[in-house]
């Protein structure tokens, strides 16, 4: 079964992805019961959306999938992490 440190590095290659495609770097993955639920990469950019954050999007997701708002179970693991990139001001790390 994947420890939470692999979704955190699947994580970590979405918001890398991402910055190669020219979004912004942040990605995430969501866990229930050892597998990824939910995946996503900021799209605020891209769709103009301010609120299509990687977090927010792959909670939807979840949720979409589940069929229900409830993902508080004892056994889901978020993971959003924002990867190093090129700019400047980018001073957060995995």
């Amino acid at each position: 079964m994947p420890e939470p440190i692999d979704f955190m590095r699947e994580a970590l290659a979405l918001a890398r992805a991402n910055v190669a495609e020219g979004g912004r770097p942040f990605g995430a993955v969501l866990a229930r019961d050892g597998k990824a639920l939910a995946r996503a990469a900021n799209r605020i950019h891209a769709t103009n959306d301010p609120t299509a954050h990687a977090e927010l999007l792959a909670i939807r997701e979840a949720a979409q999938r589940s069929g229900s708002p409830r993902l508080d179970a004892p056994s889901s693991t978020p993971a959003a992490i924002r990867a190093r990139c090129a700019w400047p001001r980018c001073t957060c790390a995995a």
